[in-house]
């Protein structure tokens, strides 16, 4: 969420060619700090006999976590109903506010900055306790201040607005796959995992082109209000569970030794 922020820096005073640039040069420092990663590789686990075998063995371990059967879902709607700003942002830049590569760089700056306010939240957090209040807390603010966004002709609300978003879908991310280290068995956690990238990641495309299809027919403010509205709702009934779900969550916690004495 860092890359957006600074992105959005640079198109005021430069071009998108650099974003490119140095967003590409970036990845070096990656690789290098893969290439100089040391670590004692585990004993694998036996392997299942076919490939179809571990998918249907990594799923029915996935959803026979009762918290992950809501909070999997939950972060496939979010992804698929707010993270399709991002390709109707310039629309709001261009028709909405008048502006160009400086007033698109500005609502994905605000939108990055609110990423890392949820980063420095949860660090600062002392533990896990609560934490699972977050799935659904986050991803209703972040659709509520999607809906508003799309209403508003006013650049000081609209950026408050996305860095509610900003900070809602990072925060919703952190903490639905902190809560699957924690809850997952070692030889299973990649697998669950998995499942995780699919619904934060794999949602993304298909929910911009669904947005994009809408937008052409009914205009983009429209479209994300719908959306928005969309995702507020289901984490309204997400939230109204929470109590149940904690019920579901605390022998993981406790089987994974995590809760305070």
């Amino acid at each position: 969420m860092l890359g957006p922020t600074i992105a959005g820096l640079l198109l005021i005073w430069f071009n998108e060619s650099l974003c490119f640039l140095l967003n590409a040069i970036s990845k070096v420092g990656v690789l290098v700090s893969l290439a100089y990663l040391r670590y004692e590789s585990p004993p694998l686990a036996p392997r299942a006999a076919n490939v179809w075998a571990s998918l249907r063995e990594g799923a029915h371990y996935t959803f026979s976590l009762v918290p992950l059967r809501y909070l999997l879902p939950m972060m496939a709607v979010m992804s698929f109903c707010i993270t399709p700003y991002q390709v109707l942002m310039p629309i709001f830049a261009a028709e909405v506010y008048g502006g160009g590569a400086s007033m698109l760089g500005f609502l994905v700056g605000a939108a990055g900055f609110g990423g890392l306010l949820a980063v420095a939240y949860l660090a600062a957090r002392p533990r896990i306790r609560g934490l699972m209040r977050w799935a659904a807390i986050a991803p209703g603010i972040a659709g509520i201040a999607l809906t508003a966004f799309t209403l508003s002709h006013n650049l000081a609300f609209s950026l408050a607005c996305m860095v509610v978003v900003g900070f809602g879908v990072l925060t919703m991310a952190m903490v639905l796959n902190t809560i699957i280290q924690v809850v997952c068995e070692p030889e299973k956690r990649g697998r669950v995992t998995s499942y995780y990238i699919i619904c934060f990641m794999g949602m993304h495309p298909v929910g911009c082109l669904a947005a994009g299809a809408l937008a052409e027919r009914i205009g983009a403010p429209y479209a994300l209000a719908i959306f928005g509205t969309l995702c507020t709702i289901v984490a309204a009934w997400l939230y109204s569970r929470m109590r149940y779900l904690g019920t579901q969550i605390r022998p993981l916690y406790e089987r994974a030794g995590v809760l305070e004495k």
